[in-house]
């Protein structure tokens, strides 16, 4: 068999309520799955633990033909996660509590919402590690299977302490670019690199061509014209704000920043101002001033990049 379908078989074993393996992912589960967890496109899903009370997967475990990924509720100590085979092999597999295992520090997975038991998701995650380590995948041919390595253009992303992808260059350069990614903070790595690197030492992220100049002002416009024009320049969209833009704004602090921003990621932008004041729960005189200094522009929903929920 192939090392895919070793894997297959391995999570096929087990059974419970909250576990699904294979074509017996409902729909709409797995489609929560896709999006919830950022699987990126060509991941073959062979199983998940469904981690939510009412069942939307929306937070829980894949485990993929490329490594698992992880998007745990807001009391699990990481977030939104991603580990390769590779790493899991070598991993020191424990329980945190008695709802939460902990693979590395970076990768944590809180089945607080989910039926299943603990000890029987760490059953499978020492069979599946115990195949890694053993090195008994092969072929139909008798060759040894490789783990499969990731693409060269592949990135893994780091910031306070989580970790983030993979992500391709080209997902990297639109999040500096859109001010969703902090490249002087942020870390990255991808197979081949000996230890992680701050995003903006490295020359995939810095060789970008350089912006065009904003455009000279007519000198036929009027001095209350100009001073309107440096004024709309400084208006923060909100659907573009960093951190940083947003902890400038009334009421706003660093919770509310965070939270702003993955929901925002979640929408793919907010559409209208009941949504950001939904969203923010400042007091009405803070949002009166938050709508004067603020823009709303809505975001394309055309690309296909995936983006970070700093």
């Amino acid at each position: 068999m192939s090392f895919v379908e070793d894997l297959f078989e391995i999570c096929s074993q087990y059974t419970n309520d909250s576990y699904y393996v294979g074509a017996e992912v409902p729909e709409k589960k797995f489609n929560n799955v896709v999006t919830e967890f950022l699987i990126p496109s060509g991941e073959e899903i062979l199983a998940v633990v469904d981690a939510t009370v009412f069942g939307s997967c929306k937070n829980g475990l894949a485990i993929c033909s490329g490594g698992m990924y992880v998007n745990n509720s807001w009391t699990g100590r990481t977030r939104r996660s991603f580990i390769s085979w590779e790493e899991f092999k070598y991993a020191d597999i424990g329980k945190l509590d008695r709802y939460e295992i902990e693979v590395t520090p970076n990768f944590t997975i809180n089945i607080a919402g989910s039926s299943m038991k603990q000890n029987v998701l760490m059953e499978i995650l020492y069979q599946l590690q115990s195949y890694l380590n053993a090195g008994e995948a092969v072929r139909d041919n008798d060759e040894a299977s490789p783990i499969p390595e990731q693409q060269d253009n592949q990135w893994m992303l780091a910031y306070d302490g989580q970790q983030y992808g993979p992500y391709t260059t080209q997902d990297v350069i639109g999040m500096i670019r859109s001010n969703q990614l902090n490249k002087d903070v942020t870390y990255a790595w991808k197979q081949g690199m000996e230890q992680w690197e701050i995003v903006g030492s490295l020359s995939a992220f810095t060789q970008q061509p350089p912006s065009a100049p904003p455009p000279p002002i007519s000198l036929n416009v009027s001095k209350a014209s100009e001073k309107e024009l440096v004024q709309e320049e400084q208006i923060i969209d909100l659907n573009q704000a960093s951190i940083k833009d947003l902890l400038g704004l009334p009421g706003v602090d660093l919770a509310i920043a965070q939270r702003f921003i993955e929901e925002r990621v979640r929408r793919n932008g907010y559409t209208n101002y009941q949504e950001v004041r939904a969203m923010l729960n400042v007091q009405p005189h803070e949002f009166e001033e938050i709508k004067e200094s603020t823009k709303l522009i809505a975001l394309s929903t055309g690309g296909t990049g995936r983006v970070i929920d700093f």
